[in-house]
């Protein structure tokens, strides 16, 4: 314990000294928020993995949805690469930076105000993201917090308030400087920790051959069993029937949702989402010129393939370690498993599902190994964290206070009211987190949902096609709040992901229809934004 205890105020003091050396370098909010747009592919590759991957993925979603579908889970783990990395980076990147700094924007709400030529999209656009993306930062506070009261025998009131603190002392200070420096020393650990976790989950689980089979086994017996009907006297019939005669009808239950429906919308979400989420279109932003484009995309490839792969075996894995009910003791080729016990589903305590993995590693790893792991999540944490609050602080202090054109004094105090907003973001988290209204998988599913369907669709047709109106981007905006608000509120969180799905994909299908039934854009507004985007 005294090594991990080192090795994470060892990572703390690096990150507040980086955050130090981000600060002197920044000097305006250009600097704060993009670097000033001079990143090469290393810095963007890793920059754009470390914010996508935290520990959500290892901690909340890896645990329930590794528990939930098996393997089957590597579906997810397929599209976050080839659809949320390596195609996202080919269609998007050279274009967000082209028009991008045509229009001469640094935002989303930005880019919506200048492409769509509507002053009154950008407050909309900030308020959705400043309040939506709270839930997603809290899952990240939640899961992190979750992981180091398993691991560090911390409370998890103290976890989540150390790593707040953290949080708003490395970004506030340096900004977009900072993360960047940071990422290639986060990303770097990520990769180390990822490979050694799963080599030390399958190492106890006797090889891979024997980890594989243990699995599928242990999948289909834990598999809820079907109620079997029990058998009763005539007389007990009989009762029975009378009974049902005076009973009042009960309400109809609602179908269960078939298991291929919820892995698909689990697929899109988390894999089509980043093409509409404001901290990862912050990327393209950024990048200093197209010709690292292609450079970027193979590292950035290679790099999710090695995080989301390792993230959901290791989740799959947990039916090897975890058992229902009753312990039991499980043969493997290295010796034997004495699994760890859950309650039965509807028993409690209920089944903490986002604390599978970091029990895992609590019981069946080296300590050595948790440390460095602790270090892995704890790095992916505060990339995401740092992309999220920045992404979130600037919908307020860039896109509705500084404003197009502002005076230079305007721009400075907007500086200062950027790292205010940060700490108040961080604090709105904190207090969801603290409270933990839900799992990690619902938080997450409801902040992507909202916020990937209120952009996805009016920034991937603003790019490539020129006949979208504001119309349409109002329109598609409503549809994916209330696709998201009556979907919770007919289904409640057992339906987060679907209607997260539904929310993205339904503004692709409406955008095109109201554009083309308004009005279009000046053809000169239009001409001006693509000029440099051909």
């Amino acid at each position: 314990m005294t090594g991990t205890y080192i090795a994470v105020i060892a990572f703390v003091i690096a990150m507040i000294y980086l955050g130090y050396v981000g600060m002197r370098r920044t000097k305006n909010m250009a600097d704060f928020f993009l670097a000033g747009r001079n990143l090469g592919p290393w810095l963007s590759a890793f920059s754009y993995g470390t914010t996508y991957f935290s520990a959500v993925i290892f901690v909340g979603f890896a645990g329930n949805l590794g528990w939930k579908f098996g393997m089957n889970v590597l579906w997810i783990s397929l599209g976050n690469v080839f659809l949320g990395t390596t195609l996202a980076w080919f269609v998007l990147a050279k274009r967000t930076r082209a028009m991008t700094a045509r229009l001469n924007v640094m935002t989303m709400p930005e880019f919506m105000e200048a492409r769509y030529k509507s002053p009154l999209l950008k407050p909309m656009a900030a308020i959705i993201i400043f309040i939506f993306l709270i839930p997603y930062s809290a899952s990240v506070y939640q899961g992190l917090s979750i992981l180091f009261q398993q691991n560090l025998n911390l409370s998890f009131d103290f976890a989540l308030y150390f790593m707040a603190v953290l949080t708003g002392i490395y970004l506030i200070m340096g900004g977009y400087h900072s993360i960047n420096i940071a990422d290639m020393i986060q990303g770097t650990i990520m990769i180390v920790g990822a490979l050694l976790m799963v080599f030390f989950f399958i190492n106890a689980a006797g090889g891979l051959t024997n980890a594989n089979r243990l699995q599928r086994e242990r999948f289909e017996l834990h598999q809820p069993k079907p109620p079997v009907a029990a058998q009763q006297s005539p007389a007990a019939s009989s009762d029975a029937e009378k009974a049902k005669e005076v009973a009042k009808p009960a309400p109809p239950a609602k179908p269960p949702v078939p298991g291929w429906v919820m892995l698909l919308s689990l697929v899109m979400l988390t894999s089509l989402g980043p093409w509409g989420l404001p901290q990862m279109v912050q990327k393209y932003y950024a990048i200093k010129d197209k010709s690292i484009i292609p450079k970027a995309i193979i590292v950035t490839t290679i790099f999710s393939l090695i995080i989301a792969f390792v993230a959901y075996y290791c989740g799959a894995l947990t039916h090897i370690f975890f058992s229902p009910g009753e312990s039991e003791t499980i043969q493997t080729a290295n010796g034997v498993i004495n699994t760890v016990v859950l309650p039965m589903k509807g028993t409690p305590p209920a089944l903490n599902v986002d604390a599978l993995i970091p029990t895992m590693l609590q019981n069946f790893t080296p300590r050595s190994l948790t440390t460095i792991v602790l270090l892995l999540i704890l790095s992916a944490s505060m990339s995401t964290l740092s992309g999220l609050v920045l992404v979130s602080s600037s919908a307020i202090a860039i896109d509705l206070y500084q404003g197009r054109g502002a005076h230079e004094e305007r721009k400075k105090s907007a500086l200062i009211i950027m790292r205010i907003l940060c700490a108040v973001f961080v604090i709105a988290s904190v207090v969801i987190a603290k409270n933990q209204f839900a799992v990690i998988v619902d938080l997450m599913s409801v902040a992507w949902g909202v916020v990937a369907g209120c952009f996805l669709a009016p920034y991937l047709y603003g790019l490539f096609w020129k006949r979208g109106t504001a119309a349409a981007v109002w329109v598609s905006m409503i549809a994916a709040l209330l696709i998201n608000i009556v979907g919770y509120k007919i289904y409640g969180k057992a339906m987060t992901s679907v209607m997260g799905s539904a929310a993205m994909l339904a503004p692709l299908i409406i955008f095109p229809i109201v554009s083309l039934l308004t009005p279009p854009l000046p053809k000169e507004h239009v001409d001006y934004a693509f000029e440099t985007s051909e």
